[in-house]
């Protein structure tokens, strides 16, 4: 497996999705947020550049945002991104996916989303109830990019 960057504090999936569309108002959004992470500490993208699905970002190592290896072959893509939410402090990012999964490795979880409508209210309900069953699961808090909170 490829190495992991060292002591990451935040991971940011830079993901356009049905929830966050790859607007110019969410990629401001998305700079001035990492801006305020990489002023805290160190932060990782969880990003492959292997275009294995919708998921695609902006080259942001100019913000100080630090890549995966770039020699990832795909076999390895899931557990490196993984290892790197569990041994994270937070995890920022689009919500869904990891922003589900960093919560049950204890790591507190912000997914941030601009579509009220394009993530299903039932799916944060069973989240929310699963991460609650896990002892030692860390929080999964979800705002929009306008900065609030989902109520469900």
């Amino acid at each position: 497996m490829a190495p992991r960057p060292p002591n990451p504090i935040s991971n940011i999936i830079q993901a356009a999705g049905s929830g966050a569309p790859a607007t110019a108002e969410n990629r401001a959004f998305v700079r001035r947020t990492l801006e305020a992470l990489v002023a805290r500490g160190p932060v990782v993208s969880l990003a492959t550049g292997l275009r294995l699905d919708d998921h695609d970002g902006d080259d942001l190592r100019a913000l100080g945002v630090q890549p995966l290896p770039s020699q990832l072959h795909p076999r390895d893509n899931l557990a490196l991104q993984s290892a790197l939410v569990a041994g994270a402090a937070g995890f920022a990012g689009t919500y869904g996916g990891f922003s589900y999964l960093a919560p049950f490795f204890g790591v507190p979880s912000t997914a941030y989303y601009s579509n009220v409508h394009g993530f299903s209210a039932r799916h944060l309900v069973m989240a929310r109830s699963a991460i609650g069953a896990v002892a030692g699961s860390g929080p999964l808090d979800v705002r929009s990019t306008g900065g609030e909170r989902a109520a469900h």
